[in-house]
């Protein structure tokens, strides 16, 4: 098959297009408003990888850049509607990783996995892992609001996932979930060096190297920043694999079923993540999976307290802040699974009105030559 021929992935409510080895057209079928959920000229289900040997120097690798000078082999199997594509990259001299990027239609949902193969006999260590998410986000003056979709993301460790939605929020809406360890840690925004344009929103599986650098220019990230080391070629670990499910919800309450179907954790706090010191805050975690802790980040200046399970699968919380600024809760559940939540804790709200007051008095200009 041509990497460069264009195959069709369709089902399930999906109408995929990929071809040279990603996603360029993403819609749901016979959708009413036809809305295509990738940007026009973009691709979705490259990579952005930065690995090394041990002691040696970072290598950087974006499937993309491999696709356009030929350095990709693809496979289409139309019966399973499976679409593989397959990358070996190294420094040159030697071919040292094989990326492969796999798109398979399953059980009412497309499953995106990315494999990572170890091919030297040196351990590798993978420290930056990150997709690229280029969605039709662009709000041209004079478009329809049904032309372009809204991204809502959650980057908290196994709990993390994103949906779209279209501008004028009628459904379906695209999900997109981790499937057993997989995770996200960490997200940026960068310039496509194409299009130079518009930056785009990009996800972290592993960000060990990309978080250094972010950390240097300052950046106060609070999740871990992880790398993962593939043993030596033919050994056990030489390979890792992550999965995203994306499925179609009919609406915001359909999301939260998908969340809970799919073993994350459905969350509600009131009145929201930011609390003044002297009010109380209530949160529910929603989980067929077992809950082993929730734990505050100063736990002698947070009071939480455990308030039962008030429905099935539905745990209840609540929680005050003595701490100034952010406080972190790290809720671990299931198998070895976490996930974050950030509250930002200010003084009381009756402070915070006099303190707003007292400024504007004291900074007001009264002198009417100045005006």
């Amino acid at each position: 098959m041509s990497n460069k021929q264009m195959c069709i992935i369709f089902g399930n409510g999906f109408d995929v297009k990929v071809k040279n080895g990603a996603i360029v057209s993403l819609k749901y079928y016979n959708d009413l408003y036809n809305t295509e959920y990738i940007w026009e000229g973009k691709r979705f289900g490259d990579i952005f990888v930065t690995f090394r040997k041990i002691e040696s120097d970072w290598i950087k690798v974006n499937t993309s850049e491999l696709a356009k000078s030929g350095q990709i082999d693809c496979e289409f199997y139309e019966t399973d509607m499976w679409y593989s594509a397959s990358y070996i990259v190294g420094n040159g001299r030697s071919k040292d990783i094989t990326i492969n990027v796999d798109y398979l239609l399953c059980d009412k949902a497309l499953l995106y996995t990315i494999k990572i193969l170890n091919n030297s006999i040196q351990p590798v260590e993978i420290g930056d892992l990150a997709i690229p998410f280029p969605m039709n986000s662009s709000f041209a003056w004079g478009k329809n609001p049904t032309e372009c979709v809204i991204r809502h993301s959650f980057v908290s460790g196994h709990n993390s996932y994103m949906f779209w939605t279209r501008c004028n929020g009628v459904g379906p809406y695209l999900v997109m979930t981790p499937v057993g360890n997989t995770k996200l840690e960490y997200f940026d925004m960068y310039i496509d060096d194409i299009s130079g344009k518009r930056p785009q929103y990009r996800a972290y599986i592993h960000s060990a190297f990309q978080g250094q650098i972010a950390k240097q220019k300052g950046c106060k990230w609070r999740q871990p920043n992880t790398s993962i080391i593939l043993a030596p070629n033919g050994l056990q670990g030489d390979s890792v694999s992550y999965t995203f499910k994306f499925q179609w919800a009919p609406d915001y309450e359909g999301v939260r079923k998908i969340i809970v179907k799919e073993g994350l954790i459905d969350i509600q706090v009131i009145p929201g993540m930011t609390v003044p010191e002297n009010l109380y805050a209530m949160f529910y975690l929603k989980t067929k999976l077992p809950i082993h802790s929730v734990d505050p980040e100063f736990p002698f200046m947070t009071q939480l307290e455990y308030l039962g399970e008030k429905e099935q699968n539905l745990y209840l919380y609540k929680v005050k802040f003595s701490k100034l600024g952010e406080n972190l809760i790290t809720v671990r559940y299931g198998d070895n699974k976490w996930m974050i939540l950030e509250f930002f804790v200010t003084e009381p709200i009756e402070t915070l009105i006099e303190k707003r007051a007292a400024f504007i008095t004291k900074c007001q200009h009264r002198d009417p030559q100045k005006w």
